[in-house]
C-alpha cells in the first residue's frame, strides 16, 4: 500500500549506471560495518537514482534515523 504513490522511491527506481550503483554498495557496506544499528535498520532499502540516495524501511527511533542520514549524507 505504501508503495503505490507514484511519488514514493522503490528499488524498481534504482539506476542501473556503474556510479549509482557503486554508491549504493557503498553504502550498504558502511550500513553492515556499522555495529550500534538495529537489525531493522541494517535492512533498510538504498535507491541511487542520478547521484541521489533514499532510504526506506523502519528504523528502531527517530535517533537513530537521524544518526544514519548524517553518517550516509542521504535523504
Amino acid at each position: 500500500k505504501r508503495d503505490a504513490d507514484a511519488t514514493t522511491k522503490t528499488p524498481i527506481d534504482q539506476n542501473e549506471n556503474q556510479v549509482d550503483v557503486d554508491r549504493t554498495a557503498k553504502i550498504r557496506q558502511s550500513i553492515l560495518e556499522t555495529k550500534d544499528l538495529s537489525v531493522s535498520a541494517r535492512n533498510v532499502k538504498i535507491i541511487t537514482a542520478d547521484g541521489k540516495v533514499t532510504l526506506r524501511g523502519p528504523v528502531q527511533s527517530e535517533t537513530e534515523r537521524d544518526a544514519m542520514l548524517r553518517e550516509f549524507g542521504v535523504s
